[in-house]
C-alpha cells in the first residue's frame, strides 16, 4: 500500500485484462501493475469477473429503467459492465434522493441477497447501461469458496460508507 496516495498494488499476469483506467504497463512490458485506490471502487480482478460471468446473464438497459424498487425481493445481484446508475430513496411522502452514483465495476443488490430481506433502495439507469444479473443462490455459493469477492464487496462498502458520512 502506498501510504500517501492510499493505492494498494499487486501484479497481475501480462495477459489480464482488467479495465485499462486501472492499469499501469512497465516501460519494458515485462509487468502489468493494477491498481485499485481506497476511496473508488475498483473492478473486480480478471478471474472474479469471469466467474460471475459464467453464472450471470447479460443485459441492456435504457436510460430512466429500474432494475428494481425499494421493498422488492432480493433475487439477484447486478454487476455494472458499463453505464451509470443511481441508488435511489424513494418516500411516499417525498421527493426521490440519490444515495449514490455507481461506475461500471460496481456490484449492487448483495445486501439483499445476502441477508434475505427486500431492498433497501431503487436503481435506476442514469444513462443506458449494461449489467450482469446474478440469481442470488449462485452468488450466495461463489462468495461463500471465493474470499477475493468478499474483500471486494468489503472495500466497495468502505467507499459507500465514506462517501455517505462526507455528504452529512
Amino acid at each position: 500500500i502506498d501510504v500517501q496516495t492510499g493505492a494498494l498494488r499487486t501484479v497481475v499476469p501480462a495477459d489480464a485484462t482488467p479495465p485499462p483506467s486501472v492499469l499501469q504497463v512497465s516501460p519494458s512490458g515485462k509487468w502489468i501493475a493494477y491498481l485499485s485506490v481506497f476511496h473508488k471502487p475498483s473492478a473486480l480482478e480478471t478471474t472474479s469477473f469471469q466467474d460471475l460471468r459464467a453464472l450471470g446473464v447479460e443485459e441492456s438497459l435504457d436510460a430512466g429503467r429500474y432494475l428494481w424498487r425499494e421493498g422488492d425481493r432480493g433475487d439477484e445481484v447486478v454487476l455494472l459492465l458499463d453505464g451509470i446508475l443511481d441508488v435511489v430513496h424513494e418516500p411516499s411522502s417525498g421527493e426521490s434522493v440519490v444515495l449514490r452514483s455507481l461506475e461500471p465495476g460496481a456490484i449492487v443488490g448483495e445486501f439483499a441477497v445476502l441477508d434475505g430481506r427486500e431492498r433497501s433502495a431503487a436503481v435506476r439507469a442514469v444513462t443506458s447501461c449494461r449489467v450482469l444479473r446474478i440469481p442470488a443462490p449462485a452468488f450466495r455459493d461463489l462468495v461463500s469458496r471465493r474470499h477475493d469477492i468478499v474483500l471486494e464487496l468489503f472495500w466497495q462498502q468502505v467507499d459507500r460508507v465514506r462517501s455517505l458520512t462526507g455528504r452529512v
